[in-house]
């Protein structure tokens, strides 16, 4: 299902924008959902090249979005396996954030750096990354990435042997437990829809 949503988006994606708003914002985020989309798909040199046309032209165009270029090239550097350029391009998009008080882009990339850090083991400093993105998504209102974070928060905790913070903070855990014992699971990262992602998508 996810795959097809993935290939509906790059099929509505395909035409070719109006002379008029080449060189805008909208152009740049066709670029992200793009490359998002073929990060997800695991077409990740074509990923690679849509997000690169996006970095050039926002650094012409908007630079305001380069944060968020730079959240969706970690994103592609984390479905690859490269954590290491996954966290630089996320500690980008966070500074980026910060600069312009840009509080979505800022949980987003909390909450990927959480997902980084849990990734490479560092669960101590994935609860630092993931506590300030739940606090911050909660304040937002973004009920999804809450859900996603407090399954990173609870894993975190239960690979740390705190099983009653990861029990409260994330009843999947219980779930998740079980099918440890069975050994089906290696972490947050292969659960389904817990990935690297933004919160944020194009206005209409």
């Amino acid at each position: 299902m996810r795959q097809r949503s993935n290939k509906e988006s790059l099929a509505l994606l395909e035409a070719d924008l109006p002379s008029s708003l080449r060189g805008t914002d909208l152009e740049v985020w066709q670029k992200l959902v793009q490359g998002t989309a073929n990060s997800r798909l695991s077409q990740f040199e074509r990923a690679e090249k849509l997000l690169a046309e996006a970095e050039t032209l926002a650094k012409i165009h908007s630079p305001n979005l380069l944060g968020e270029v730079a959240l969706r090239k970690g994103t592609l550097a984390f479905l690859r396996g490269d954590t290491s350029t996954a966290e630089s391009e996320y500690r980008k998009a966070h500074a980026d954030s910060l600069l312009r008080h840009d509080s979505f882009l800022e949980a987003a990339a909390l909450g990927s750096l959480g997902l980084v850090a849990t990734r490479k083991e560092h669960y101590d400093e994935s609860i630092g990354w993931d506590t300030a993105a739940l606090q911050l998504s909660r304040s937002l209102g973004a009920k999804i990435s809450v859900a996603r974070i407090l399954g990173n928060l609870g894993w975190s905790y239960f690979e740390l042997g705190d099983y009653e913070n990861s029990l409260a903070l994330s009843p999947i855990i219980i779930f998740v437990i079980t099918i440890l014992r069975n050994g089906n699971l290696t972490g947050p990262s292969s659960w389904p829809g817990i990935t690297a992602t933004g919160l944020r998508s194009p206005s209409p």
